[in-house]
């Protein structure tokens, strides 16, 4: 559980780092891309603890 909490954080931070970054450069089609990323892995993190009989 550590671990997965740990992940959460790290893939957040990058998020808003990545989101950070491409807002100075005025991208926007990024922050959209990097949202959706972090929204994806978010979904199959929660489809993860989701299923028990996956726990490694």
């Amino acid at each position: 559980m550590q671990t997965l909490i740990t992940g959460l954080l790290s893939i957040g931070v990058a998020g808003l780092f990545l989101g950070w970054m491409a807002y100075q450069v005025g991208e926007w089609p990024l922050v959209v891309v990097v949202l959706i990323g972090i929204a994806g892995m978010l979904a199959d993190v929660i489809q993860n603890l989701r299923r028990p009989d996956n726990n490694v």
